[in-house]
């Protein structure tokens, strides 16, 4: 399978005709662009040149954005993608930047615009390959996935997404029971269309329309799933055929799993030969070397323990900071804590996924110290692999290197 992803050109399956967007479109105008075509991400262009790219992501993130922003003030910079560039190297740009597609341009200065591919362009590709379609459905799903009630508000969906860096949630009943899936271009379309945001706030985020409209109103019902028995060719096909990135594994009625096009194209990436393990740090905000130091060394240690028991291969570390404001300080005096937080202490929740040869492990921590936070959740991890260990008495020796991606 390795040497199939790497004789496979971007060319080979990128699409020519690319929908395109200015730098003086308004917010608006790009998400609507979006919702007709049904794609996630936008180059902006100057000409043939491309100067950015728009995603729902980087719009739903941003705090008090009006509609009416030009889109140069939301886009980012693509990583540099040409058509002889391998599948296997896209699929890893597409998981280290986070994105469900790329441009691809010239390669040179004048940067053309030369096509567009996409995770569902790879992943229609691989789908040929006979030993990924079999791979059992449990093999990449993450488990216990977090949901959202049916009738809970899109604010707690909003922040359950950028907590987890999620694009898709699946909802359930007061039964427990998945009765659809809501999604951050749902969230998205839904600010285009609504009189009421339009005509008073200008605000995406923490708006009191939020607050009054449920998960239920704009979900997608029902939703698309699977058993947990599936293999990856009955989820790829589930997507094609329903036209979606994400399916639900369901037993019972009840979701224990949730696959993605991002969990897809992390399994043909771990398939790619390397002597390092890829280490990914998303979501902290700080510029410090020194922070970002200590945290590789605490995940390269905790590696090096794991790697004696299973070869980890990839591993993914989402942060999320909340900053202390005056109310929750008031909350924090009522309750008499003995911590004494100020204004402006940062609590951190951080998640990891730790891909290995053998099996996906999914941790998460909070700690007012970000080391403390790292360190525990790796410690979760440790556990697990060696529960599992436990079960199949499997331990043998290696030493990890680590390739850093902040």
């Amino acid at each position: 399978m390795q040497r199939g992803l790497e004789d496979i050109k971007v060319k080979d399956i990128m699409s020519k005709n690319t929908i395109t967007a200015l730098k003086t479109d308004k917010v608006s105008e790009v998400l609507g662009k979006m919702k007709t075509y049904g794609i996630h991400e936008i180059p902006i262009v100057e000409g043939t040149k491309v100067v950015g790219l728009v995603s729902y992501d980087n719009i739903m993130k941003r705090r008090g954005l009006p509609l009416t922003t030009d889109a140069e003030s939301v886009m980012v910079i693509p990583p540099k993608v040409t058509e002889e560039d391998s599948v296997a190297k896209v699929a890893e740009l597409l998981i280290n930047n986070d994105f469900k597609a790329i441009p691809v341009t010239s390669g040179d200065k004048k940067a053309e615009l030369r096509g567009f591919v996409s995770r569902v362009d790879i992943l229609r590709k691989i789908m040929m390959n006979g030993d990924f379609a079999k791979i059992p459905v449990a093999d990449v799903m993450t488990p216990s996935p977090v949901v959202v009630g049916e009738d809970d508000d899109i604010a707690k969906a909003r922040h359950l997404m950028s907590e987890l860096s999620e694009q898709t949630l699946p909802v359930i009943d007061k039964k427990e029971r998945l009765v659809g899936v809501i999604a951050a271009k749902d969230l998205a379309v839904f600010f285009t269309k609504s009189p009421t945001y339009k005509s008073s706030p200008k605000h995406i985020k923490d708006t009191k329309i939020e607050r009054n409209v449920s998960v239920k109103s704009l979900m997608s019902s029902p939703a698309v799933s699977v058993p947990p028995n599936s293999t990856i060719k009955d989820v790829m096909h589930a997507m094609n055929e329903n036209g979606v990135s994400s399916v639900v594994v369901v037993e019972n009625e009840r979701p224990v799993g949730i696959v993605t096009q991002w969990d897809l194209l992390e399994t043909i990436a771990k398939y790619k030969e390397r002597e390092q393990v890829f280490i990914q740090i998303t979501g902290l905000k700080t510029g410090d070397n020194e922070t970002y130091d200590t945290i590789y060394s605490i995940v390269e240690k905790s590696l090096n323990k794991i790697s004696n028991i299973f070869k980890p291969q990839m591993i993914t570390i989402h942060v999320v900071e909340y900053h202390v404001e005056e109310k929750f300080q008031k909350m924090k005096q009522k309750k008499k804590e003995k911590r004494d937080v100020g204004l402006g202490a940062v609590k951190y929740s951080v998640r990891a996924r730790l891909s290995t040869e053998k099996q996906l492990f999914v941790a998460k921590s909070f700690d007012w110290d970000i080391f403390k936070a790292i360190d525990d959740v790796m410690n979760h991890l440790e556990v697990q692999v060696r529960k599992l260990a436990e079960k199949r008495k499997e331990i043998r020796p290696r030493v990890v290197k680590a390739s850093k991606i902040g």
